[in-house]
This record gives structure tokens, sequence and C-alpha cells, in this order.
């Protein structure tokens, strides 16, 4: 017998296991965080559970892994609405519902599924990025499955590429949602984690006012006589940096005559604005750039898993 206010959760699109599958979780994930205005990722796991009076042994199911399959749905429901705009992160591991979350919840409620998520434009927008990640690294999304050992070590590597651009991608829409200041931070750590900075140098971030256009210096040795000046500008999608961004920059250099400049945003730029960086020996690097060298250098990552790929060593055998 369902409590007051449950859901019965056997009426929902059900997965494997018996369990809810990760949209037919969205509705109830939505709801509850609507009614709470903020909770944390893991008091979202506890009130969907609660409201859904789903029994204990489900509750305990879990991956061959060790995850558990019931909290890793809904771990991806809030994470594939937060992807489509429903869903908004205002702190660590802190979600709350936005405007476009409260129209879809009243338009669909129970209704709501993958389809009407995947619709939605931010989602069209971060898919439209992956795609673009996955080109430039010549990975094809729609992997074959392994067979043998001939393409396995192939194969893996494309999985792994497709996986980590969905995780870089989802690491510069949390960049483009903070403030500019933790962007300018952001950019001089990575910089001195590429080695930049040097044994003996210094990394430091200029104040806001009086920068004249620098955001960031690095001075890779300890007399300051090799140094790299930055401009970081947190943009969000649309926003692209143009030519006069680059001048500007340029004619900041200039004033501390300095021949090393790396100018970094979150965004595009423009072919006009790439053209004059050629010309300036100004250092450009775009948005899917900054995060694939975030993820090489492990800067606002961590690592997940890793495996080892085995292969019969003939030699042993000769």
């Amino acid at each position: 017998m369902l409590k007051e206010n449950s859901i019965d959760y056997k009426k929902l699109k059900l997965g494997k296991n018996g369990i809810p599958a990760w949209d037919g979780l969205a509705y109830p994930t939505l709801l509850v965080i609507n009614d709470a205005g903020t909770l944390i990722r893991k008091e979202i796991r506890r009130r969907v559970i609660k409201l859904l009076y789903i029994p204990e042994e489900l509750t305990q199911v879990r991956y061959k892994n060790g995850n558990n399959i019931l909290a890793d749905r809904i771990d991806w429901a809030y994470w594939e609405m937060t992807m489509a705009g429903l869903l908004d992160r205002p702190a660590r591991a802190t979600y709350q519902i936005t405007k476009l979350g409260k129209k879809i919840l009243k338009e669909y409620g129970p209704q709501l599924d993958v389809k009407v998520i995947h619709s939605q434009k931010p989602f069209l927008e971060y898919k439209e990025e992956l795609e673009q990640r996955n080109k430039r690294d010549g990975v094809e999304v729609k992997t074959r499955v392994i067979e043998g050992t001939e393409n396995s070590s192939e194969n893996i590597a494309e999985l792994v590429t497709a996986a980590n651009n969905a995780v870089a991608t989802e690491l510069l829409a949390r960049i483009q949602q903070a403030e500019p200041s933790f962007f300018e931070t952001l950019v001089v750590k990575l910089l001195s984690a590429m080695g930049y900075q040097g044994d003996d140098g210094t990394a430091i971030i200029t104040q806001s006012s009086g920068d004249s256009g620098i955001d960031g210096i690095i001075n890779q040795d300890p007399l300051g006589t090799s140094t790299v000046y930055i401009q970081a500008k947190r943009y969000k999608k649309g926003n692209t940096v143009a030519r006069p961004e680059i001048d500007g920059f340029y004619g900041a250099l200039a004033g501390r005559n300095a021949s090393r400049g790396v100018f970094i945003t979150t965004s595009k730029f423009t072919s006009g604005a790439q053209e004059q960086a050629k010309k300036f020996s100004i250092v450009l690097i775009d948005g899917i750039k900054l995060t694939k060298l975030m993820l090489k250098y492990r800067v606002g990552v961590q690592v997940k898993a890793s495996f080892d790929l085995f292969e019969v060593d003939d030699d042993f055998f000769e």
C-alpha cells in the first residue's frame, strides 16, 4: 500500500531489474527539487526514493562495478536535466529548478521523458558542442562493439575519448556559470600545471581594476626575464572574441614591452581575431581546447577509473 503523497514507481518507465529508468525518474527528481527550492545531491536521492516508496530490496541492487543502480539513475536524471537547462547549480553539488524547469514540470508532469529533455535548446547546444569535440578528435560516437583483440585498443580509446569529451563539455558549462574572477584564477592554475611557471617562477592574478587588459602574469624564472601575460574572457555561448579584443590585448602587451601573450576564452574566436593573433604572435585557446587541456593536466577534474588492457605475451611462449 502506498504512503500518502507517494508516487507508484511501477507506473514510471522501468529499466532493467524492475528499477525506474533515468528518464522515468526525471519527473520525481524535478518535483522534489522544485518543492525544496535547493537540494544537495545526497538529499535529492533520499527524497526521490522516499517519494517513490520503492521496496528496500530494489534500493540495494548494484551494477557489477559496485555502484548502486537506483542512485546512479537518479544522478543521471538530474545531470541530463541540468544539461537541458531545467536545473541549475548555484553551489557545489547543489541543484535548484530554473524557470524553464518550472515550465516543463507544469506542462508535462509525469509525462516528462527523454524526448522532452533532449529537445530543449540548452541540451541541443550541449550536443552540438560535444559533436564538435568528437569531430576534432576524429571519434565516431557510435563505436563498434569490441570483437576479438585486433581492434580492441582502438575501440576502447575511442570510447574513452567520447566519454571524456562529454565530461569536458559539462566542465565548460560549469566554467561559464562561474564568476569571471574564478575563470581568471583557473587559467593561471592551468598554465602553471602545464609547466609555464617553472620550478622557481611565480604566477599571479592581477587586480580587477587597473590591469590594462592583463588578467594574469606568469614569471617563468625568479628574475622575471621570461614572462607570459594572460587575458581571460569568460563568455557565454554565442558570444565570440573578435579582432578588437585581440587588438586591445596586443596594446596591453606593448605597454609592458611584452612579446608573449595567451588569450583564453570559454567561447570561440572569429576568423578576424585568429588572423590578427597570428600577426601579433598571440596564442589563442578557445573553450574546447581549454577543457581538453584541463583534462590532460587534471585541473578541475579527477580520475574516475582506470583499466589495464591485456594481450598475450608471445615472447613468454617462445
